[in-house]
């Protein structure tokens, strides 16, 4: 729900604006049963496994059709969704005949994904293959190219980064002889072999990576400029598996590595004698922020973890929400963690009751009622019942998905539930739109909500803020992003506002009062731009010195240098504009 709250006592005419904040609803998005869009008439769903979220608000769903085929529903900025994807024959040369319950979806929309196929020209069947939307990249039997005289065995769990890179793990064979030679993770529609069988095992350990380098949990950042997974090497089995990020053995946060086998520390949460043992969920973001599920050598009532940034969060015995977390993270659904660092989780409790947690707030638990029929009102008689499906939580940047079991009417229904991230509630000023101010640049007044009309965008920019604005350590998820900006953008912070806009290059700056430059962030080609993000990692807490119950006010402040003809500027001779701004108050 939003309402618009006139604060024109503070910012004079530099407003409308508006306040918004969402309730937490369990709402189910795609069902057994639902005849969705994009497919033949009449044709049904009949099973579900897996789910994907990506970073522009988008999600994809692994489905089986009441045609028989293996199709994905969803779509790339919504949970509108409609049939993306579904199994075809005579496809570049192929014939599909299913999709591997794990795939990814980019923020453009396209998939990354594993269908079974038969090749049309050799006539090989049961081919297993890593596609990229209507493209294969990697097939069974076909030569690596970037492994000479090597050969795919097999390539499976695909994924895909937000910004539409794919990546899968494959078997190798030697394509002389046929022999085993292990596996690899692979990134990009080059093949670029990230780590393999053989390889030098990352120091201090003189070992080789193993039989199974690349575990299957592995994932990438935002934008592909990290990835964590886990690997095994050829030291002994007691202490052969590690965490890695970008090649390296991670330490925790008192410099011990993340080994089996190697003691956690007491500055991350170890108790003595504790020793890191196995690993599951994965995550790692653009600003280097990773988690990993697992659990240790400690007692199995304490031995099950959540570790963030190289401290341990939350492990067995602890009480989230009034609930106490008994053993691991379970696989079906996972953990996840999005690009602003929120970390969504399963995990069962005392009395055998599932509950769906995003960082250290409790969601859902079995037992609640849900909205089974997506119109936002939970009904006594949907009753949620269980997380299923390996892997299938995903956060993304606005809601949390997961597969579901839902009891409705004393009958037991799979589903996707989607439930929104909690999130600071903000405050919008300084929007150019001629309502509560004019832009007077030269007339450039942008569309309702956002700031003046840039040479590229004649809405403006817009600011927003996702997240939590939480002023300590672990609790800072908030994220700020500028849409439909026009070059390398200023983000800033201030302590209060103009008693009326000022008018600054193309735009109007309100944010005045005490400005502390947080940093620049460059936009994608989509014109998108987010903070934490770049070359700035640091969390807007530590970068702005915010504290809690303070109000802070936030523009972005972006290059504006289109021509409208050779040497004439958009608008004014500054070429340089704002988006509108965004307040908040920080929490503890």
């Amino acid at each position: 729900m939003s309402k618009h709250i006139s604060l024109c006592g503070l910012v004079a005419a530099a407003c409308v604006v508006s306040s918004t904040a969402s309730a937490q609803v369990a709402s189910a998005i795609v069902r057994i049963g639902d005849a969705p869009a994009g497919t033949g008439a009449g044709v049904t769903i009949t099973s579900i496994s897996g789910a994907a979220a990506n970073e522009a608000g988008g999600v994809g769903v692994r489905v089986t059709l009441s045609n028989t085929n293996a199709a994905f529903w969803g779509h790339a900025t919504s949970t509108a969704g409609s049939i993306l994807r579904e199994e075809q024959l005579g496809i570049s040369g192929y014939d599909q005949t299913a999709f591997e319950g794990f795939f990814g979806i980019a923020d453009s929309g396209s998939l990354s994904y594993s269908p079974t196929c038969t090749d049309l020209m050799t006539l090989a069947t049961g081919l297993d293959c890593a596609w990229l939307d209507s493209t294969p990249i990697a097939v069974e039997e076909q030569p690596i190219p970037t492994l000479a005289g090597k050969k795919y065995r097999f390539a499976s769990r695909p994924g895909i980064t937000p910004s539409g890179i794919p990546y899968w793990v494959s078997g190798i064979n030697d394509i002389a002889t046929n022999a085993n030679e292990g596996n690899g993770l692979f990134f990009g529609v080059g093949q670029t072999v990230i780590l393999k069988t053989g390889d030098p095992s990352p120091a201090p350990l003189t070992s080789l990576l193993g039989s199974s380098a690349a575990d299957f949990d592995v994932r990438f950042s935002k934008n592909g400029t990290h990835n964590i997974s886990v690997i095994t090497t050829t030291d002994p089995t007691t202490a052969d598996t590690h965490l890695v990020i970008d090649g390296a053995i991670v330490l925790d946060a008192g410099g011990s590595r993340i080994s089996e086998g190697q003691p956690v520390s007491v500055s991350a949460g170890g108790m003595v004698g504790e020793n890191w043992s196995n690993f599951s969920s994965l995550g790692v973001n653009e600003a280097g922020d990773w988690f990993a599920a697992g659990d240790t050598s400690a007692a199995t009532t304490i031995d099950g973890f959540i570790v963030k940034n190289g401290v341990i969060l939350y492990r067995e015995g602890n009480v989230l929400g009034g609930l106490t977390l008994v053993g691991n993270v379970p696989t079906s659904p996972g953990a996840y963690m999005n690009d602003a660092g929120d970390i969504g989780f399963a995990w069962d409790t005392t009395g055998s009751i599932t509950g769906i947690f995003l960082n250290s707030t409790l969601l859902l638990k079995e037992g609640d009622p849900v909205d089974f029929d997506n119109d936002g009102i939970v009904e006594a008689t949907s009753i949620f019942k269980a997380a299923s499906g390996i892997a299938s939580m995903s956060v993304g940047n606005k809601d949390m998905f997961f597969q579901a079991t839902v009891t409705v009417a004393g009958t037991d229904v799979s589903c996707v539930l989607k439930i929104a991230l909690p999130s600071t509630p903000t405050t919008s000023f300084c929007e150019g739109d001629a309502v509560g101010t004019t832009c007077l640049g030269c007339g450039n007044n942008g569309a309702p909500g956002k700031g003046c009309a840039n040479f590229a965008f004649v809405g403006g920019g817009q600011l927003a803020a996702s997240g939590i604005a939480g002023a300590s350590a672990g609790t800072d998820t908030l994220v700020l992003t500028a849409t439909d900006i026009t070059g390398p953008g200023l983000f800033f912070q201030a302590d209060g506002v103009a008693g009326s806009p000022v008018t600054f290059g193309d735009g109007m700056l309100c944010a005045t009062i005490g400005i502390i430059r947080m940093g620049v962030v460059f936009p994608s080609g989509g014109g998108v731009a987010s903070y934490p993000g770049g070359l700035t990692p640091n969390p807007i807490h530590i970068a702005g010195g915010a504290l809690a119950g303070q109000t802070k006010h936030y523009q972005c402040w972006y290059r504006d240098a289109g021509e409208t003809s050779p040497g004439v500027s958009f608008c004014t001779p500054s070429t340089f504009n704002l988006t509108q701004g965004v307040s908040l108050t920080w929490g503890p």
